[in-house]
């Protein structure tokens, strides 16, 4: 039940949109095309090529031209594609001149992140408030999302030891938080150097009945209480996702502590109720 995806998806994020130099990208590039779609299978986490994606694309992003160039595919569910509901997971990555990272959900147009390769601008102190980088970041959001762009603002922030803003805007279906939610990185030099939104628009067309949600809310209560023997925990968020078989759960990520007896270990974790 408990699958510690907290820190999957801080590592899997981390993968995606961490700031190590790639110093012989071209050589690198070259030695791992050929074992791209075996080790893609055997950790189902890995780099592939796939034959089915465009070869180039010509977009407008962010007001201009950008010619883009396909380098590789990413799969970063538990399973590979063929074997989900959805494609969701999996993204075909597409590099322009300058060397920036374009994620589009694996065969379609649907673009799900970008990552400038130089991410810090050159002013290294923050905004005189937060204000600033919002404006920024709804600016952005209406140009890629549009101006009747559904998403909610959720928060700013600086993360530690870093140079820009990290801003949130979250979908919500029926009242409920849900996964789909966008993540921009504006730097100090006012520009969003990045963003992420891996599950762009997933929940668009579907209704959850707030019953069920209720009641699922309450079973993931009980089911926790039940594993954990223990009602010492406290849920600190609860969102709507989609199980690997593409049904409808209520997450809760839960904190909690154990011990041995000499040192407490506090504990940060999740667990999911399908939705019936």
């Amino acid at each position: 039940m408990f699958k510690n995806r907290i820190l999957i998806v801080i590592a899997v994020f981390l993968l995606i949109f961490g700031t190590a130099t790639i110093a012989t990208y071209s050589g690198y590039r070259n030695s791992r095309a050929a074992n791209m779609k075996k080790d893609a299978e055997i950790d189902n986490y890995g780099m592939y090529i796939n034959k089915r994606a465009k070869g180039a694309r010509n977009i407008v992003y962010s007001d201009e031209r950008v010619k883009l160039k396909y380098d590789r595919s990413e799969n970063l569910s538990s399973r590979k594609p063929e074997d989900r509901s959805d494609a969701y997971g999996s993204y075909d990555v597409y590099v322009d001149d300058n060397g920036n990272e374009f994620y589009y959900l694996q065969n379609t147009d649907m673009l799900c992140g970008v990552k400038n390769k130089k991410i810090d601008g050159e002013r290294l102190t923050p905004f005189d408030n937060d204000d600033e980088a919002i404006k920024i970041a709804e600016e952005f959001m209406i140009k890629i999302f549009g101006s009747d762009h559904d998403y909610d603002f959720e928060s700013c922030k600086i993360p530690p030891q870093r140079f820009y803003y990290e801003v949130i805007y979250r979908k919500y279906v029926n009242g409920y938080r849900t996964d789909d939610y966008v993540r921009l990185w504006v730097n100090f030099d006012g520009e969003v150097c990045a963003f992420s939104a891996f599950n762009r628009d997933r929940y668009d067309h579907i209704a959850i009945n707030r019953p069920s949600a209720i009641a699922s809310q309450q079973r993931s209560k009980s089911n926790i209480v039940d594993t954990l023997n223990s009602e010492n925990f406290t849920i600190v968020d609860q969102y709507i996702s989609k199980n690997e078989e593409g049904k409808l759960v209520m997450v809760s990520v839960i904190e909690y502590s154990l011990t041995d007896g000499v040192s407490v270990y506090p504990i940060k974790d999740e667990v999911s109720v399908v939705i019936e």
